[in-house]
Order: C-alpha cells, then sequence, then structure tokens
C-alpha cells in the first residue's frame, strides 16, 4: 500500500503527463493576428532589456488595459533568449498551465483533505477544453500568470490559516499583487479568501476580516486606477448601448452558456457575437434566469449538508463577475470569451471532484458498482476531454484556421470576417481578403479599419477607382485619420489627379506635422509638377525630421539639379552617399551634377 505522499506524487505526475498531451497540438502552432502582434511579435518594449524599456514596462498601462510587468517581462525574457520562435512562447505558456494544474491538484487537496478529489478536479481542469484559448493563444499569456499568482496566493493563505505565521501571510499579499500585475481578474481574489473560511468553518472575528483588509485595499487601488484610466481616456462605458435589463439577461445568458460549456465543451469559439435582439419572450433569454435560479435554489438546499457546494458555486460566480457585462469596461464585441473560465472552472470542477469522491467512496456490493462506475465516468471525461483538447489546439494553428472556425459556427461575425480578412492580405491573397472585407462591411459599415484595409487591398489589386472610395469611406468616419488621407494621396497620384493628391498630403501633414513620409511624398509630387522651390521646401521637412533618409537627401539633389543650384546638388548627392554608400542611383546622380559644373 503506497503511503499518501507517494500517492500524491503520483497523482500529480499523472496530472502534469495528461495534460501535456492534450495541449501538445497547440506546440507546433504559430503565432496569430489577435493581439500577438501588440504583445509580442511587432512589440518593441520586449525587444531590449534596456533600462529605459523596462522603466517602461514598470510604469505604464500597455494596451489600455492592465499593467501587465509580469507579462511583458515574461516576454522579453523569452525574445532576449530566443527571438521569435513561437514554440518557446507555446511551451512557456504550456509549462505555466500545468505547473497552474498543479497547484489547482494541491489547493484541492487542501480544502477537501481527499486525494480522490484532488485527483478528479486536477484531472478534469488540466485537460479542459475550455482552456484551450487561455493557453494556446500566446497574448493570454496574462490570464495564465495572473492564475498562477492567484492560486499560489489562496495556497499561502491557507499556510497562514493552519499555522499562523506571518510569513506566508506576506507572501500570499506579495503573490496577489504579481496576479494583480498580470491581469485585473484577480480583483476577486479577497472574496474567494473569505469563502476559504466559511469552507473551513473558521470563525469570522474581527481578527480575521482585519487581515484581509490589505488585499481589499490592493484590489481597490487597482480597481479604481483602471477606471480612472478608462476615463480619463474616453473608454469607460459599454460599446453596446444596453439597458439594465438588456445587461441581465445578457449576462444570465452568458452564465448559463459557461456552465454548460463546462459540462458539454462543444461549439466553443473565439468570438461570441453579440445577438442581434436581446428580449425577454425568446428561449434563449428567458430560460437561462430560470435554470439559475432554480441551481441557486439547489444550491441553498444544500446548505444543510455541506458547504462545499455553496463554496465551489461561489467561488466559480465570484470569480467569474469582473467579465458577465456588469461593469461597463468588460464589454466589447463578444458576449462571453472561453479564457474566462480558466480560474472560475476551479469552483465548478471542484464539485465534480467531490461528486465523483461520493460515488467511489461507496461501501458494499452497491458500492464496487458505484466505484466501477464512478472511476469509468472520470477515465472517459478525461480521455474525451483529451481528444477534444487536442482538436482544439490545432485550431489556433494560424490566423486563417483560426478565424476560419469562428466564421463557421458565427458567419455573423464582422470581427473575425475582419481578421480573416487581414491574415488572407498577409499571404498576399488579396482576392479573398476583398471578399472578407467587403463581408465585414456589410456586417458592420461604420467600422473604419475595414473600410480602409478594403482600400489597401484594391490597391494591391490595382482597382484604384474602387480603392480610392473606400479610402474616403474611411475617412468620412475618422476625419482625423493622417494614414487614411496618406493613403488617398497616394492612389490620386497613380491616377494622375494630382492636384487632389497634394490636398490629401496636406491634410494628412496637417494632422500630424512630424510624418515625414508625408512631406517626402508631397515633395516628390510637388518635383513632378515642377515646382522645385515647394518640393525643396517639403524634402528639407522631412529631413527635418530625419536627417538620415538617404532617399530623401538623394530626390532633393535630383530637385536642386534641375532648378540649376548645381552645387547644392553635389553636396546632397554627397550627403546622401555618406548616409547610405549603396544607394541605388546616388552615385550616378553626383557623377552627372559634377559634370555640370
Amino acid at each position: 500500500m503506497l503511503s499518501e505522499r507517494s500517492q500524491i506524487a503520483l497523482c500529480a505526475a499523472l496530472i502534469a503527463a495528461l495534460t501535456v498531451i492534450a495541449f501538445s497540438g497547440s506546440l507546433d502552432n504559430g503565432f496569430v493576428n489577435w493581439d500577438d502582434g501588440l504583445y509580442v511579435t511587432a512589440n518593441p518594449l520586449i525587444q531590449d532589456l534596456s533600462w529605459d524599456n523596462l522603466k517602461e514596462i514598470l510604469s505604464t498601462f500597455y494596451r489600455d488595459d492592465y499593467r501587465l510587468i509580469t507579462v511583458l517581462l515574461s516576454y522579453t525574457l523569452e525574445y532576449r533568449l530566443f527571438g521569435l520562435d513561437p514554440f518557446i512562447y507555446h511551451l512557456d505558456n504550456l509549462v505555466i498551465h500545468v505547473l497552474n494544474t498543479l497547484l489547482v491538484f494541491y489547493l484541492v487537496l487542501k480544502l477537501s483533505g481527499r486525494v480522490s478529489v484532488a485527483l478528479a478536479t486536477g484531472l478534469l481542469f488540466g485537460v479542459h477544453p475550455v482552456h484551450v484559448e487561455a493557453v494556446a493563444w500566446v497574448s493570454e499569456r496574462k490570464g495564465l500568470l495572473s492564475a498562477f499568482f492567484f492560486l499560489g496566493a489562496v495556497i499561502l493563505y491557507i499556510f497562514h490559516k493552519e499555522r499562523p505565521r506571518r510569513l506566508f501571510y506576506y507572501l500570499s499579499l506579495a503573490a496577489f499583487l504579481l496576479s494583480l500585475l498580470s491581469k485585473l481578474v484577480a480583483v476577486t481574489l479577497p472574496v474567494v479568501l473569505l469563502l476559504v473560511d466559511y469552507l473551513s468553518c473558521r470563525t469570522f472575528t474581527r481578527k480575521t476580516l482585519m487581515e484581509k483588509v490589505p488585499f481589499f485595499v490592493l484590489s481597490g487601488v487597482f480597481a479604481v486606477d483602471t477606471v480612472f484610466m478608462y476615463k480619463t481616456m474616453g473608454q469607460l462605458g459599454s460599446i453596446e448601448p444596453l439597458s439594465a435589463v438588456e445587461v441581465l439577461l445578457l449576462s444570465c445568458r452568458s452564465l448559463a452558456a459557461y456552465l454548460a460549456a463546462t459540462v458539454l465543451p462543444v461549439n466553443l469559439s473565439a468570438i461570441y457575437p453579440y445577438p442581434a435582439e436581446i428580449s425577454i419572450s425568446s428561449p434563449g433569454f428567458f430560460l437561462p434566469p430560470l435554470i439559475l435560479a432554480a441551481l441557486a435554489a439547489a444550491v441553498l438546499y444544500s446548505m444543510k449538508y455541506t458547504r462545499a457546494v455553496v463554496f465551489g458555486a461561489l467561488f466559480f460566480l465570484i470569480t467569474l463577475s469582473p467579465v458577465l457585462k456588469v461593469v461597463p469596461f468588460a464589454s466589447g464585441g463578444s458576449t462571453m470569451a472561453d479564457r474566462y473560465m480558466y480560474i472560475p472552472s476551479v469552483g465548478l470542477l471542484f464539485l465534480a471532484g467531490l461528486a465523483f469522491h461520493e460515488l467511489y467512496a461507496q461501501a458494499g456490493a452497491l458500492g464496487r458498482a458505484t466505484r466501477l462506475a464512478a472511476a469509468a465516468g472520470l477515465g472517459a471525461a478525461v480521455a474525451a476531454g483529451i481528444f477534444l483538447t487536442y482538436q482544439r489546439g490545432e485550431v489556433w494553428k494560424d490566423s486563417e484556421t483560426l478565424w476560419q472556425s469562428v466564421i463557421e459556427l458565427h458567419p455573423e461575425s464582422s470581427f473575425a470576417r475582419y481578421n480573416l480578412a487581414n491574415a488572407y492580405a498577409k499571404l498576399g491573397r488579396f482576392e479573398e481578403a476583398a471578399e472578407e472585407y467587403r463581408l465585414a462591411i456589410a456586417l458592420d459599415p461604420d467600422f473604419k479599419d475595414s473600410h480602409f484595409n478594403l482600400a489597401n487591398a484594391y490597391a494591391k489589386l490595382g482597382r484604384l477607382e474602387e480603392a480610392a472610395e473606400e479610402y474616403r469611406a474611411a475617412i468620412a468616419l475618422d476625419p482625423s485619420d493622417r494614414d487614411g488621407h496618406f493613403n488617398l494621396a497616394g492612389v490620386y497620384a497613380k491616377l494622375a489627379r494630382f492636384e487632389e493628391a497634394a490636398e490629401e498630403y496636406r491634410l494628412s501633414i496637417a494632422l500630424d506635422p512630424g510624418f515625414e513620409d508625408a512631406h517626402f511624398n508631397l515633395g516628390n509630387l510637388l518635383a513632378k509638377l515642377g515646382r522645385f522651390d515647394q518640393a525643396v521646401e517639403e524634402y528639407e521637412k522631412a529631413l527635418a525630421l530625419n536627417p538620415q533618409r538617404a532617399d530623401i537627401l538623394n530626390n532633393l539633389g535630383i530637385v536642386y539639379a534641375r532648378s540649376g543650384a548645381v552645387d547644392k546638388a553635389v553636396r546632397a548627392f554627397r550627403e546622401a552617399l555618406r548616409v547610405d554608400p549603396g544607394l541605388s542611383g546616388a552615385r550616378r546622380n553626383l557623377e552627372r551634377a559634377q559634370g555640370l559644373r
């Protein structure tokens, strides 16, 4: 008979091995065009370990979202050691998930005192398909790290509760801070600590409540800081003008959908679009409140016999509450997200683990049958989880595969159409990209980027009149977009509509006087029109912004030569060659200018 310690070690090894098998399909994935560029592949903050970059990481909000200090530092280390090898980023996500799964196993062991409960919960958590988005999406590192520190904080708090030592208390508080620095949803941890006290029948005294005060203070500071940031940036409030009743109905539907996805994880998607109509008369909206009410009644009834059901249900509800569309900054283009279930699922899977234990612990002849049924049921659930998780991991292989999978389930998602079009455009498949952009515009005519990128695709295809029309549509939606005016000017220039092109370049410059390419292109256009003095003025403005542009110096030399200022032309060509000795044509231009002296 194995000792309890040996049982725990074997269970942990089994959980880790099956988790790796389930998620191994995601290790060959690449990056996707959904935030991976912003966080990793095109993020200058992670590409240099300089003190200036570290100061910026430590002192600023990133992506108008969270203070992602731990996350950005992890990306910075990976980039420093391995560059942009996607395998490393996916491997590290999987490693963190395995560690989180082991923390869940140990946490449930501490909460229940039963290896069987912890084993079942850990297995189900480790291989659950609803966690694929959190693990297979490189940009969701923030959720994984936040969960790691969140779970660690709870376990350290339990250590403190069992053996009151200030060290464990302060370590728990520090872990909570690191969790908040990874993702704001960790603000619910202080309430979770109260739930832990409730489950362990700890008496609520002034002392036990006061020890939670620092946790609540940290939680409040981060919540207020984030709300203030959103208010300052004018982004506080829901994108969708929903009434209080609509928010309630939508929240109930999302909550019921999260429960359903935990029990039957099929038809998972990266995006769950908003419904065309939110009405209590629709079965999709009046049934969820009834189901949730029945479940709430069952949970309350269970209090006669156990505290565990209340703990699991409230753990799920409380940790999920920040993303149930109740708070304004939780809104967006999707009613829910699989990644939001990463921590909340622990509460539900804990209940599943308890159910497994109750069946497995039955005695007698009937007990043997229930033990066999329980073991078979758990084995089937884990096997199904491994199979579905492996399949779901392959969906995140690349941008094209990801967005096609969303469109198969939700063809009405303009966001998915737009991102699929971007994937096609990056692959040079501009006809397919244009088709998806048109579909995205049909679903959401007011999204400027769809018009802008459709115009880019038309320009690549040589359909210049259509490109100009889409650029004008994008500008109509956002007249302050300098790039819209700049690109429209380029199309006008190709169409030989030079005066209109010059006007658009000027509008672009008016919006951003430091836009050196606009000065350069306007200078080229004016030179082509023979307005040499004006061209020189624009070139000099561009050079004032960037004196190391050899192409601008070369073109300036050409304009000087054409206007008869040969000495200035020679100096410009020489400077261009100093900056870039291999610049095509500059040496020949210099020789010709010297021959004119």
